[in-house]
């Protein structure tokens, strides 16, 4: 039931709308509306797609140690 007590995040809402327009270029844009529904449509689908991965990866901290130490010879040779 939480999923009903709260509102829609605005990138969920974005996707939708984009979505529901890219049908409605297609038929009355003819190749140009086929060319912006494509892309209207990839949009919302890279929108989805960009939450999911980062609702699902792990929050870096800026504070964190590095994972990996930089090697010696990077810090001892000359700048080009």
């Amino acid at each position: 039931m939480r999923l009903f007590n709260s509102p829609a995040p605005r990138w969920a809402i974005v996707a939708v709308a984009l979505w529901t327009i890219a049908p409605v270029l297609v038929i009355f844009g003819g190749w140009p509306g086929l060319i912006g529904g494509v892309l209207v449509g990839g949009y919302g689908s890279h929108l989805l797609h960009k939450r999911k991965q980062s609702a699902s990866a792990p929050v870096a901290s800026s504070t964190a140690a590095p994972a990996v130490a930089p090697s010696p010879a990077a810090a001892t040779s000359p700048a080009v």
